[in-house]
């Protein structure tokens, strides 16, 4: 048997050129399948056992097709909210963490990425009565036009995420805090006007680069804390 390694610097064999009349787009198709085998490494393979019978290669196209789609299902899974197609916690540290790190150790400023962000914790004010007295399907609905609501009160660049429950996490790119603070108050404008009776407590703390390294979770818990703070005033 000839492993993968060997067959990647075979000529393409005469047989499956020949077969190529059989796809939309048969070479650049039959080509990719054809280069991945050297990625199988340690796999004993056969050119031979491969079926080049035209039901099968589009059997074997259909089910190449099925599986991309599966994967960018199990991706959109793991970055996004099912409900409210927002990122999830774990992507938006991720992406926090990585500009961080990566700013906090520059010398000099540079000339695009992150001089600063700012944490927006937002709790929706009377989210629980509304759900309780309407029901989930209700509640959902209003979990999902909150999130569009936010979604087109930041900036382009911005990043908003549902933290769980009622609670949203806002992530400014390159803001000031009396910038942050207008973007907030458009964001809570904009669930007022929804018209459901909702509000929103928001808390927020800015970092800049000066100020050195610091983790994610740290601002986004600076940033509860403030939330929370307001709740007993």
């Amino acid at each position: 048997l000839e492993d993968a390694n060997t067959l990647s610097h075979q000529p393409f064999p005469s047989n499956l050129r020949q077969s190529s009349h059989y796809f939309i787009d048969e070479k650049r198709f039959f080509w990719y399948i054809y280069s991945l085998l050297p990625s199988f490494h340690g796999a004993n393979l056969h050119l031979s056992h491969i079926n080049l019978h035209p039901t099968s290669l589009l059997e074997a196209q259909r089910t190449i097709a099925a599986l991309v789609k599966e994967n960018a299902r199990l991706r959109d899974l793991a970055f996004s909210d099912e409900l409210t197609k927002l990122m999830k916690r774990d992507p938006v540290l991720d992406r926090m963490n990585r500009e961080l790190r990566i700013r906090a150790h520059e010398k000099r400023a540079p000339k695009d990425g992150v001089e600063s962000m700012a944490v927006v914790a937002v709790d929706l004010v009377g989210f629980k009565k509304v759900n309780d007295h309407n029901g989930h399907v209700f509640g959902d609905a209003v979990l999902v036009q909150t999130a569009q609501a936010l979604s087109g009160a930041v900036r382009q660049n911005d990043l908003v995420a549902r933290w769980g429950g009622d609670e949203f996490v806002l992530v400014l790119w390159n803001i000031s805090i009396h910038d942050a603070a207008t973007v907030l108050e458009r964001a809570r404008k904009a669930i007022r006007a929804l018209g459901n009776g909702l509000d929103a407590r928001m808390g927020c703390v800015v970092w800049e680069r000066s100020m050195g390294h610091v983790e994610a979770q740290a601002l986004l818990d600076a940033a509860d804390a403030n939330e929370r703070a307001l709740r007993r005033h």
